[in-house]
């Protein structure tokens, strides 16, 4: 640990970011973990630079090995295998590094079958999967006394809009481990994925028949729209206010809705950072137990991957490529330690 090297944004309208400069070492507080970064995978927001602060370093996704531990941490030794969420916006915890802190509490062990690259896929889309359909709709967490995965419901049906990117994906997995059975939206080149997911029904997003084929497979009470447009919005709250499902349908959205909706449908937008905000540990203890039970079951398949070159310097690729929307069922993933 003699160095670190980092993509680094130094202000508001910053033009290419590469190449990757050296920076300070973190060093990790109470509860917290001072992780080597061998894979972090490209989000949307991370083009956004929603940060509180610059200079910043970006990146929400990473997958590595332990390098030292803060006071007051016991699950986690030097040298175990690692993934998490970017916990805030401070620079210390971003994953476009060599060296970064994360939070203990929102870190899960990975079995040495699944590779950084593909564990890199998981944390941001997990968790905001998982706060959509667990802590919004109100899904119980489907783990027995045991902490293994257990349904939770039968005979039911779960409505995903987007299936095919990350989180839809997980979404789609944390429906089926809950026992729902899944109605999902998608490209046509996309469905062979989704169903490999354990789709039930799998439905042309573009067909303009959509909404009807949707009412006519199920009664859908609840949903989780990944996109979150406003004609994708729309259309979940169709189907949900007129489904006749009884009660309330409800809608988790990735995107920040201020659309109409009817009194019969509940529209709540989902922020993966809030499970790391005060007042939240339990929610956050519960979740991080359900993603270690997935991942060590192997029930919460990555997403498919595109591996960048030269480590973090190729940045400026792929943010170019996001802005282009030229991403469609598949990550980035930056390999910092192979960053010159």
């Amino acid at each position: 640990m003699s160095k670190n090297l980092a993509v680094v944004v130094p202000s508001v309208g910053s033009g290419k970011l590469a190449p990757a400069r050296p920076i300070d070492l973190p060093t990790p507080g109470e509860g917290e973990l001072l992780i080597k970064v061998e894979a972090a995978a490209q989000n949307p927001a991370d083009t956004g630079w929603l940060v509180p602060s610059f200079p910043t370093v970006l990146g929400y996704d990473g997958a590595g090995t332990v390098a030292a531990v803060g006071a007051g941490v016991s699950a986690f030794a030097v040298n175990d295998r690692v993934a998490w969420m970017r916990p805030s916006g401070e620079s210390v915890y971003g994953t476009y590094q060599q060296y970064c802190l994360a939070k203990a509490s929102g870190t899960v062990h990975l079995p040495a079958t699944l590779l950084f690259d593909d564990a890199a896929t998981l944390p941001l889309a997990y968790f905001t999967a998982a706060i959509g359909v667990h802590t919004l709709l109100g899904v119980p967490l489907p783990l027995d006394e045991a902490g293994s995965v257990s349904p939770v419901v039968r005979d039911e049906w779960f409505l995903v809009w987007g299936a095919s990117s990350s989180v839809g994906a997980a979404a789609v997995q944390l429906a089926k481990a809950a026992g729902f059975q899944v109605i999902a939206t998608a490209s046509q080149e996309n469905f062979a994925y989704v169903k490999s997911l354990g789709t039930d029904v799998i439905l042309d997003y573009r067909d303009p028949a959509v909404v009807n084929k949707i009412q006519a497979t199920a009664s859908l009470s609840l949903a989780l729209d990944a996109i979150s447009q406003p004609s994708t919005c729309a259309a979940c709250i169709t189907v949900l206010s007129s489904a006749g499902a009884g009660g309330k349908g409800k809608l988790a959205v990735v995107l920040p809705f201020s659309g109409p909706a009817p009194d019969n449908v509940v529209v709540r937008d989902v922020l993966a950072p809030d499970a790391f905000a005060p007042g939240h540990e339990h929610e956050l203890e519960g979740l991080t137990r359900l993603w270690q039970a997935l991942v060590s079951e192997g029930r919460l398949r990555p997403h498919p991957v595109k591996v960048m070159p030269h480590g973090l310097n190729s940045v400026d690729e792929g943010f170019d490529r996001q802005r282009g929307q030229k991403i469609s069922a598949q990550k980035l993933v930056y390999r910092p330690q192979e960053t010159v």
